[in-house]
């Protein structure tokens, strides 16, 4: 289906139909397909707004939400059992995302340590590195086990003169697919296949959801935009319903027996 030279004007909502089965007839997964197709209505509504086209000009584009919610991501007991058979300048990268809830390719690995600031005790990505666009601060003076991370991290950026706070032992930047491979191979050696770095991010946001961290300032740290961004990660499992009917219990022996 050539596409090339279409005039806005051109695009009617007959032709979004046939751009959408084409595509999903090229083998492309419908969540892929209708991203371009919002992209697609967002430039038609910019275009509106600027004038540049008129409300009935444009065609109707519907989509439906994104189907992908994570319901698989590692315990406490598969994730170390990973972590230790992953390289050893691989797992500071692993243990940093889990207790942040930052994106491993785009937020932790670019780090420099410019970015961390030893006496505010704070670890700023800027925001030209952050999805968003806006800086995203976590500080790292009240966990002293994150602290001495990036203490160790130091050391040996020193001695290898990087730049980077996670770096190959030749002091240079880690690459993000060599990273995806070698976790790859620990899960199969971990017996945890399905398990996906991105998923670190989930972990790292259940984490301070049971800590008693509040979804705002959850959302805060781990620079989710909005709600619906940050409940597409599915933190609540079984673990955490069960503890929250365990509160109702308790709470209803506390009354009176006529009043349960």
């Amino acid at each position: 289906m050539d596409r090339a030279g279409w005039r806005v004007v051109d695009i009617t909502t007959e032709r979004v139909a046939e751009f959408l089965a084409a595509r999903r007839a090229g083998g492309v997964k419908l969540d892929t397909a209708q991203a371009d197709l919002r992209w697609l209505r967002h430039a038609c509504n910019l275009a509106v707004d600027a004038k540049r086209l008129t409300r009935d000009q444009v065609p109707t584009i519907k989509t439906h939400d994104p189907q992908n919610v994570r319901t698989n991501f590692p315990e406490p007991e598969q994730l170390a059992a990973i972590i230790a058979a992953l390289p050893e300048y691989l797992r500071g990268v692993v243990a940093f995302a889990v207790t942040t809830a930052w994106r491993i390719k785009s937020m932790v690995l670019p780090l420099l340590w410019q970015h961390v600031d030893w006496k505010r005790q704070f670890v700023t990505l800027p925001a030209d590195l952050s999805k968003n666009k806006k800086p995203v601060k976590f500080p790292f003076g009240p966990l002293p086990d994150l602290k001495r991370l990036l203490e160790r991290q130091l050391a040996s950026a020193e001695h290898h003169a990087s730049d980077h706070v996670f770096h190959r032992p030749d002091g240079h930047a880690i690459d993000y697919k060599v990273m995806r491979t070698a976790w790859k191979a620990a899960c199969r050696k971990a017996k945890c296949q399905g398990t996906w770095l991105h998923d670190l991010c989930r972990v790292g946001a259940r984490n301070l959801r049971r800590a008693g961290v509040s979804e705002s300032e959850v959302m805060k740290l781990g620079r989710w935009k909005t709600p619906s961004m940050f409940h597409r990660y599915d933190i609540i499992d079984e673990q955490d319903l069960n503890n929250s009917v365990a509160k109702l219990a308790a709470a209803l022996q506390t009354l009176p027996e006529g009043d349960r």
